[in-house]
């Protein structure tokens, strides 16, 4: 678990490790967002396998297609059956941001890490179902901010874990749905590591 949350972590911030002895083998939920760009990217450099792509948008499928030469066998409809049948070390959501507690609705019980792009949700009572999904399977719920993968932030970070050490290493990285600190903080010591 803990590898599959580093791996994650990386690939949130698109840095795959160079010494990788395993590339992360993700399921795509969605292409509406523009990061889903960078990912296809890393897939045509064989630096990420793509298992598949649950996309209904016909349109946003053939562009995809067309721009990075997809193969039909990527797409599918049902993220459910597909997350049963490929295992994915991960599930990235490029979907609308009202659908996201749909991705991890299907991917917290099944014990497979989530990557949702900013904002989490588009209400609190779904961002708390998140939060608490999360929770309660143990699973990594990640929001990708932008900056946290800027050259200065990358920089901070460098600098700040040599003098103060964190583990699991996630706790930097994770990001909770609530404002009240004593959950977060309860949500924080509960975390895998």
């Amino acid at each position: 678990m803990t590898r599959k949350f580093i791996v994650l972590a990386a690939l949130c911030a698109c840095v795959l490790p160079a010494g990788a002895q395993e590339l992360l083998k993700v399921v795509i939920a969605g292409l509406s967002h523009d990061h889903a760009h960078q990912v296809m990217n890393q897939w045509k450099r064989g630096e990420v396998v793509i298992a598949g792509i649950v996309e209904t948008d016909a349109g946003l499928v053939a562009r995809y297609k067309k721009s990075y030469a997809l193969p039909d066998t990527l797409f599918h409809t049902n993220l459910a059956l597909l997350l049963d049948r490929e295992k994915p070390d991960a599930v990235l959501a490029y979907n609308a941001i009202a659908a996201h507690l749909d991705v991890v609705e299907a991917c917290a019980p099944r014990g497979v890490p989530v990557m949702v792009e900013k904002p989490l949700a588009t209400t609190v009572k779904d961002a708390e179902k998140i939060a608490a999904l999360s929770r309660r399977y143990n699973v990594p719920v990640l929001t990708n901010y932008e900056t946290t993968w800027y050259a200065s932030n990358q920089q901070l970070y460098e600098m700040y874990i040599p003098a103060r050490p964190l583990a699991p290493f996630g706790k930097w990285w994770c990001t909770t749905a609530t404002r009240d600190q004593k959950k977060s903080a309860a949500a924080r010591k509960s975390w895998p590591g």
